[in-house]
């Protein structure tokens, strides 16, 4: 939120004025963020399975949104490869797996990593990444979230990935209104 605010606030006087300053410091929370997370190992790949799930699509908006605002071609590519990997691994069924594995907070996950797709597909259109144009099997992050709204209303299509008990018991909070 604070890149967002950034963009908005460097054009006023306070912005310009402080500017190279505000804009070293926001380079350094950006360096710090992008350091492998978890401790969890993952079994192909040896390292924590936050580095590529959910977490990885949230280090990325990091990364797209400082390319956009200091012009930072590298790292526009760099989220983009992150989030082109979350949606190559989508089952055919429009799944993500590293999130529909998640038990009863399956759906609130795989809504979780969708939010982040969209986010850094409008993010990094500009900078010529369409991370909308469908895969090699003419499936595409429409697909994802088509099976997000279909397993909100029938959570059963999650019992493959969770079970059928947890596929019953999912965690829809994230469709009520929150203070925040």
């Amino acid at each position: 939120a604070i890149l967002g605010a950034w963009a908005d606030l460097r054009s006023t006087p306070a912005g310009r004025a402080h500017g190279a300053e505000i804009e070293r410091w926001l380079a350094e929370l950006v360096a710090i963020q992008d350091v492998p997370t978890g401790s969890v190992k993952s079994r192909s790949k040896g390292e924590a399975e936050s580095n590529h799930n959910n977490h990885a699509l949230l280090r990325a908006t990091v990364e797209a949104q400082w390319a956009t605002l200091v012009g930072r071609p590298e790292l526009a590519e760099r989220a983009a490869r992150v989030a082109r990997a979350t949606i190559d691994e989508m089952r055919s069924d429009g799944s993500l797996p590293r999130e529909t594995v998640r038990g009863v907070r399956a759906l609130w996950y795989q809504r979780h990593a969708l939010a982040s797709l969209v986010y850094l597909g409008e993010l990094l259109r500009p900078a010529g990444h369409d991370l909308w144009r469908r895969r090699s099997d003419g499936e595409d992050l429409h697909h994802a979230i088509e099976f997000l709204l279909q397993a909100i209303e029938a959570p059963e299509r999650l019992s493959p990935y969770v079970g059928v008990s947890d596929a019953r018991r999912q965690d829809l909070a994230f469709l009520k209104p929150r203070g925040n």
